[in-house]
């Protein structure tokens, strides 16, 4: 593991090597890229701060061993060994991530096939894909993952045909999905207008916000997938098929201000 910020750099080396970079990109926010050896950038990214300017109040400190990144009322404190990262407002523990929190794992061609992107019309579709290109032999994922307390409730992610509580769901974050995806299957999302008569979503936003002060948004354009409290009820997992994922913690003292923070972000 190995974490970033501006001048300092601690490293630790342990399995996979992954690259943990924590950086605020206006006050009030503080990202999280976690980043698989010789990762590189999208083609496509989400603009980011497309109408506003960024805010940049951020300082880095060392308490005891923990390094402290504050931006505005929000901070994050890492720890090296074992690694962890800890989001706190001013009275109390947002969410948090430990050693085993963040991963990287292949699967088989296979198994992914039915995946949202892999299965859409633009994909199997002869006269809209004529010469598809064949999946690799694996896929490989990112994957992190952030704890939720007891009573904790997310909401969000954009328009879906489920529960307005996304405890207990497992979504695919693509824009495709179907009316009878119940808590705890896989809601199935792909960017493709299909209508209003269809059983697609228009909109599927990799943003969420909790009752407990804060939101986070997946700053990834492709396809991504969500477990919320589903088989480890106590996490909200992520996973992306690339080789690098980033998210930033949002903080508010009310859904408002994160919804503020978040249209600052990435609203068009």
């Amino acid at each position: 593991m190995c974490y970033s910020g501006n001048k300092n750099t601690l490293s630790h080396a342990a399995g996979p090597v992954l690259t943990i970079r924590v950086h605020s990109p206006t006050e009030g926010v503080i990202g999280v890229r976690i980043d698989h050896v010789l990762a590189v950038r999208p083609k496509l990214e989400i603009p980011l701060f497309p109408n506003d300017t960024r805010v940049l109040n951020a300082k880095l400190s060392k308490k005891d061993d923990k390094h402290v990144l504050q931006s505005g009322d929000l901070s994050a404190e890492i720890t090296e060994n074992p690694y962890t990262i800890t989001f706190r407002s001013p009275t109390r523990i947002l969410t948090e991530a430990g050693p085993k929190h963040q991963a990287v794992f292949e699967v088989p061609s296979k198994w992914a096939a039915l995946s949202a992107s892999n299965s859409s019309c633009l994909a199997e579709d002869l006269t809209s894909n004529p010469n598809p290109v064949p999946l690799p032999p694996t896929i490989r994922y990112v994957n992190s993952e952030l704890n939720i307390s007891p009573g904790e409730l997310i909401y969000g992610l954009g328009e879906q045909f489920g529960s307005f509580v996304k405890n207990g769901t497992y979504l695919n974050m693509t824009d495709r999905s179907r009316p009878d995806d119940i808590s705890g299957q896989s809601v199935k999302v792909w960017n493709q207008d299909g209508g209003t008569s269809s059983e697609q979503v228009y909109k599927a936003v990799p943003f969420y916000i909790t009752n407990r002060g804060y939101g986070v948004f997946i700053n990834h354009p492709g396809e991504v997938e969500v477990e919320v409290g589903s088989e480890k009820v106590s996490r909200v997992g992520v996973s992306v098929a690339d080789a690098s994922l980033e998210y930033f913690v949002i903080y508010g003292e009310n859904p408002l201000q994160v919804r503020f923070y978040f249209n600052l972000i990435c609203y068009h």
